[in-house]
């Protein structure tokens, strides 16, 4: 909808003045009461308010497409996450959502290029854990508390999986290997920053556990890199593990969760419990604008996306990709990256993976 206010009034007046025209009791123009006049207006302001406000102050918008800034490559793990739901956004929005992926950096080129964007609604700044940790690694400066969040879309949980004829039979097998024999065990994963290497942080802190690692260009690549015999284990999403775990391909040794993601698999927590402070802690997905983006912008947005997050064929897309749907708006989106936030920190500076302190960090701790 693009509705002009001076319109819809003028629409509003014509209409009261031709319903007394049409009175012919008395002859005369029957007045519009106070109530109905209030009415009216209330109506027509709530239907031009869901209208946001765009550059220059123009009550119509969008009214060219957006941009949607993904720091990974085409066909990973995040775009794959989000394109569906910009598929079902972009029918409410009435415009095109044009997806730039720049990969590199662990993301934080593309995070930068969108965080210093204009603020005019035309920017969506798509991130996963890794923007969460950016200032911890020394990368860039520009994290989630630099952003609005829109939405934070979904979670993916991570496992250590092996090949199916890996002498590995449990993940205590796998850790004691390299513990007893520091240097046998290699990892591989895709990007250092973000869940994968805040994973190795974890069961450095928690259970001595510090493999080699080499890295891939994605989920997919690290599976076939254990597949192919080049590595002993992989992390790697139930999403992107599930058909080979189906076919028999590889062996799932446990998910980095508290509770069972499969009936058949552990949670890492039933063997290190001490683990649990740090946990859960998954992959994410989400969309954000520049700060200082106009409040009725976000608003807007928020409330396309959500409804687009409801609708069936994205619920559809998230049972097939083996997503766990979030959909987090407003106060709980930010107390979700917060927390998120927190926990990864802890398990990078206690295992000294970064040299920077929580305080270092903005924390008392």
């Amino acid at each position: 909808m693009k509705k002009n206010i001076a319109v819809m009034m003028s629409l509003l007046l014509t209409a009261s003045l031709l319903g007394g025209c049409g009175n012919s009791g008395s002859g005369t123009t029957a007045a519009p009461t106070e109530a109905g006049t209030k009415a009216a207006v209330e109506s027509t302001a709530a239907e031009v308010k869901t209208e946001p406000a765009g550059n220059g102050g123009a009550n119509s918008y969008p009214e060219r497409d957006l941009k949607a800034m993904i720091g990974y490559g085409a066909g990973g793990a995040t775009d794959m996450a989000v394109r569906p739901l910009f598929t079902a956004a972009e029918k409410l929005l009435g415009s095109s959502i044009v997806v730039e992926n720049t990969a590199g950096a662990s993301g934080s080129t593309s995070w930068l290029a969108a965080c210093e964007a204009a603020p005019d609604g035309y920017t969506l700044c798509i991130g996963a854990e890794t923007p969460a940790l950016y200032d911890a690694y020394d990368l860039i400066q520009y994290t989630y508390d630099d952003v609005i969040p829109i939405m934070v879309v979904s979670e993916a949980v991570q496992t250590i999986t092996v090949a199916a004829d890996s002498p590995y039979q449990t993940v205590k097998d796998l850790f004691q290997a390299d513990i007893d024999n520091p240097g046998s065990v290699l990892k591989v994963a895709s990007g250092k920053v973000g869940i994968n290497g805040t994973l190795s942080a974890i069961w450095k802190t928690a259970a001595g556990f510090d493999p080699g690692t080499y890295t891939s260009d994605g989920a997919s690549s690290s599976i076939v890199t254990v597949l192919g015999g080049f590595a002993d284990f992989c992390v790697s999403s139930t999403a992107a593990v599930q058909s080979y775990k189906d076919s028999g391909d590889v062996r799932v040794l446990c998910t980095n969760s508290v509770e069972r993601y499969w009936d058949d698999v552990p949670a890492i927590v039933e063997d290190y419990p001490e683990m649990e402070k740090y946990l859960p802690l998954g992959a994410f997905y989400t969309i954000c604008v520049p700060a200082d983006t106009d409040p009725e912008v976000v608003a807007y947005l928020t409330d396309v996306f959500t409804q687009a997050y409801n609708s069936d064929e994205f619920q559809q897309s998230l049972k097939d990709q083996g997503l766990s749907g979030l959909g987090l708006t407003g106060e709980e989106a930010k107390k979700f990256l917060d927390e998120w936030r927190h926990k990864a920190l802890l398990a990078l500076t206690e295992s000294g993976v970064v040299e920077k302190t929580m305080k270092d960090l903005g924390y008392d701790e």
